[in-house]
């Protein structure tokens, strides 16, 4: 996703990408289903019809539009929407609903097309199911950071036994942040065999400590000289005002307490991608966490004590900031 800012706006700056798997309904046997890639690639014609959008490509062969709100573009099954770039979590939340809401209209106005022999409905796609497989898509938060920041954060450093301090300490936030920004779902993916309810969507995907919770991105939200575009993907699929709002907000405030070098944690997770497995799974609360400390040493916790730790930690830095959401949501997911 690369866009040229509206304004000189201020840190942070969001954007988010949104999966939009769509589900075709036959209204009798009799009828033939469309060819899922032939469905986004009309759905992306409809909208530059509908709407006064600029066609593009994007770096991929996929065809794409810039709307208003958003560049729709079509993939294989699905199409996904990129919001345009918002200052705060209140205007990225505007923007991510105004994009769903044109694949939504868009749908209903292809379902009109086909004069009742099928219907069309798109939603939030966590993954796409092949047979047994499930393919990880689903929604991708993006965080506008430093240079500095982003190179400790690259991924090429996963190619080293030893991850930077700011890959410790953000997988683990990302772990210990399951319980309360996780949408929930009920049964596995994948090899998770589970019938069950877990609390998040995405951990069923979460391959290693970071390739599954972060990739590079070489778009910047701002000048490329200054500054980078982090992505962060295994986000979940939420609608709601609070949710989306909430996971932006304290999100942000991390990467800007990473930034500048204000958050001593004395610990991380050890393997926040089973951490995260574990903490879903656990709807009760009961299980721990292996953590090692800044001395070497190995124990196992409660998830929501070391969130409570790391929380207070974030709140004190908080205040520092020139912008006051950041504490109001801080001191609710304390609460």
């Amino acid at each position: 996703m690369s866009f040229n800012p509206p304004h000189a706006f201020g840190r942070p700056a969001f954007g988010r990408e949104d999966e939009m798997s769509l589900k075709l309904t036959l209204a009798s046997e009799k009828d033939t289903a469309p060819d899922p890639h032939q469905i986004a690639s009309a759905l992306v014609r409809m909208a530059e019809g509908l709407f006064p959008a600029k066609h593009t490509r994007t770096n991929t062969p996929q065809r794409g539009v810039f709307l208003p709100w958003c560049k729709l573009y079509e993939t294989n099954a699905y199409v996904e929407t990129a919001s345009q770039i918002a200052a705060t979590p209140a205007s990225l939340y505007g923007l991510v609903r105004r994009s769903q809401q044109v694949v939504g209209l868009l749908a209903r106005e292809y379902s009109k097309e086909s004069d009742g022999r099928y219907t069309l409905s798109a939603f939030n796609s966590v993954s796409n199911r092949q047979g047994s497989k499930a393919k990880q898509s689903g929604m991708h938060m993006n965080y506008l950071v430093s240079n500095v920041l982003f190179n400790r954060m690259r991924l090429r450093r996963k190619r080293k036994k030893e991850l930077t301090y700011e890959q410790r300490v953000w997988s683990s936030f990302l772990a210990l942040m399951t319980p309360l920004i996780g949408a929930g779902k009920v049964g596995g993916d994948g090899n998770n065999k589970r019938t069950g309810f877990q609390l998040t969507e995405r951990a069923d995907f979460v391959a290693n400590d970071m390739n599954a919770l972060l990739h590079e991105r070489d778009q910047p939200h701002a000048d490329p000289k200054r500054f980078a575009r982090l992505h962060v993907v295994n986000r979940e699929g939420n609608r709601s005002y609070w949710s989306i709002c909430f996971d932006a907000a304290i999100s942000a405030v991390m990467l800007q307490a990473l930034e500048a070098g204000a958050l001593d944690l004395p610990w991380h997770v050890v393997r926040s991608d089973v951490a995260i497995k574990r903490i879903s799974n656990d709807i009760d609360f009961r299980r721990c966490v292996r953590i090692i400390t800044r001395e070497g040493r190995v124990r196992n916790e409660k998830p929501l004590v070391l969130l409570a730790e790391l929380l207070a930690l974030l709140a004190e830095f908080a205040k520092t900031l020139p912008y006051q959401w950041g504490s109001y949501f801080i001191e609710e997911a304390r609460e």
